[in-house]
């Protein structure tokens, strides 16, 4: 398929080598998917890179779409002079690719230096791209029409692809995403002698301000477990080992075995675990995009973040958000957090009821 003719762009033009720009967060990179995989169908002959942050480079490292992972390893740049001369060689490295397209796809300062690093002819990112990232584009793409515009993120980057004449306006996103047949096997070993549902808990976000109490989510499960009974698994990265087990000390033996996996996966496997899972209820954070991705039912509860901005991107999603004055701040830190309490489990588990009886689960004594 050729390019669309945007402005200054010939028409008809193929690149042979294309950079596809956006190294975090978990989330972030799987709501990319549909941009991957429409570039991918448009231009089948092309050698399609992305620059990823060296800890998600297990993310994507078997997607068949993408010919080369190129890794940032922000924290191994270190601080100081040293720290901005091993990035700038880094940044020049970029060069030798190649490269005659680039979609800039994170928008910030740092990955406009990357595009604009790789010396190609067409570098495209979108027109409201932060930190001044936009000035280093040959090409910008316009998705808002007003500045505090809630447009859905994956939207945003749908916008990319049509505007590139990749998918026709309105089409539906493609998260198309192979999971490996070792770590397929490997959670379906994990789940199988576990009763069902099987429903998966993060209780861990990158900011504090989205993580939901621990102890809100312990009555939630309580309230689960009575009516559904199946299996409590928790779901989540290193930094929220803590916090699950935070969770089984203060559920105690109420909800008999728990099963662990918060730090224990790999990417893969992460990716396998929320495909399997009845339902994944989730603060805003990477799994519940990685479990919508794959068409699993999620429940995701929203406090400083919006729904119309990041919620999963399915049909089988809810959304359970706060109702207090400053929700949807997107404040990453905040003194008071009223917004926990006023979220109380109660409004959750209306939300995880639904989603099991769409399911065909009933009571505990239907299933048990």
């Amino acid at each position: 398929m050729s390019i669309a003719p945007i402005a200054g762009l010939p028409e008809g033009y193929e690149p042979r080598r294309v950079a596809i720009i956006k190294p975090s967060a978990l989330g972030d990179v799987v709501m990319s998917l549909p941009v991957l995989n429409a570039a991918r169908q448009a231009w089948p002959n092309a050698r399609i890179s992305w620059v990823i942050n060296k800890g998600l480079v297990g993310l994507l490292e078997h997607h068949p779409a993408i010919d080369e992972l190129i890794t940032f390893d922000r924290k191994g740049f270190g601080e100081g002079i040293g720290g901005a001369m091993r990035f700038a060689k880094w940044l020049w490295s970029l060069r030798q690719h190649n490269f005659d397209m680039v979609l800039d796809l994170q928008g910030l300062l740092r990955s406009g230096l990357m595009s604009r690093a790789t010396g190609a002819k067409y570098r495209v990112g979108l027109a409201e791209s932060r930190e001044g990232s936009r000035w280093f584009y040959t090409h910008h793409i316009p998705t808002l029409k007003h500045k505090n515009e809630d447009i859905h993120a994956v939207d945003r980057l749908m916008k990319v692809a049509e505007t590139m004449g990749f998918v026709k306006p309105a089409a539906e996103p493609n998260f198309f995403w192979p999971r490996t047949l070792r770590s397929q096997a490997w959670a379906r070993k994990t789940l199988e002698d576990l009763p069902r549902p099987w429903v998966g808990y993060t209780l861990g976000a990158r900011w504090q301000t989205k993580r939901w109490p621990v102890e809100q989510f312990v009555k939630l499960v309580d309230q689960v477990q009575t009516s559904f009974g199946g299996s409590v698994i928790l779901i989540g990265s290193p930094e929220d080992v803590e916090l699950s087990k935070r969770f089984t000390a203060v559920a105690g033996n109420r909800f008999g075995r728990i099963t662990d996996l918060a730090g224990k996966t790999t990417l893969p496997e992460l990716q396998s675990m929320c495909g399997e899972l009845d339902l994944l209820v989730s603060n805003d954070t990477g799994p519940l995009h990685v479990a919508s991705a794959q068409g699993t039912p999620t429940v995701g509860i929203f406090t400083c973040t919006r729904p119309a901005r990041t919620a999963a991107y399915a049909e089988n999603t809810s959304c359970v958000t706060t109702k207090v004055d400053c929700a949807g701040n997107l404040l990453k830190s905040c003194s008071h957090t009223k917004c926990f309490a006023e979220l109380e489990p109660r409004r959750v588990y209306v939300a995880v009821a639904n989603q099991l009886h769409e399911l065909g689960f009933g009571t505990r004594s239907a299933v048990a």
